[in-house]
């Protein structure tokens, strides 16, 4: 059931990369997946939904991580939390981490990982550790607190007249360097 609910999607520009995405509801165990990340025992970014009303703001998180990445230009230690500092309106790490990382209470989680084809499967050993109710990723839409999200990437309602919520934040990520 796990492996039919994640998704994986190809880094264009760098083929020797892999996205893979899972979202969970009802996490009972998100201090104990925390503790793995912290060290270093899982490789991987545990995001909140709070802020994320689509995955494509994430992938194109995830490309920019990438990017950085093979260019050595990242601002984190490692490529998971670059993918929640580009996820973030700013460009203060502890910020970003706040923001976009899970806490201990949250029970709404997307696990991403990013890494080279040959080590997919260490995304499934991953999951296999998470208590919790695995859904499909659209259902991001319903996870996100939109009141927040406008209020953190300061969207207005003018621009909401003339999109929507996923391309205002991924215009916001894609340029945010810019």
């Amino acid at each position: 059931m796990i492996t039919e609910l994640q998704q994986s999607y190809k880094v264009d520009l760098y083929p020797d990369y892999l996205i893979q995405v899972a979202l969970c509801n009802n996490v009972t165990n998100t201090s104990y997946l925390r503790e793995k990340c912290l060290k270093g025992e899982f490789n991987c970014a545990i995001l909140s939904t709070a802020l994320i009303p689509d995955i494509f703001p994430v992938l194109i998180s995830c490309n920019k991580s990438v990017h950085c990445f093979t260019e050595s230009s990242m601002k984190t230690r490692n490529i998971h939390t670059e993918i929640m500092l580009n996820l973030s309106s700013s460009n203060s790490i502890k910020d970003s981490l706040k923001l976009f990382g899970a806490n201990d209470t949250d029970s709404k989680l997307l696990f991403v990982m990013v890494s080279k084809k040959e080590e997919q499967d260490k995304f499934c050993e991953i999951l296999n550790e998470i208590k919790g109710n695995f859904v499909v990723v659209s259902e991001l839409s319903n996870m996100c607190d939109y009141n927040s999200t406008k209020k953190h990437y300061k969207i207005s309602d003018d621009e909401l007249s003339a999109s929507n919520f996923k391309n205002a934040i991924s215009m916001r990520i894609a340029s945010k360097d810019v």
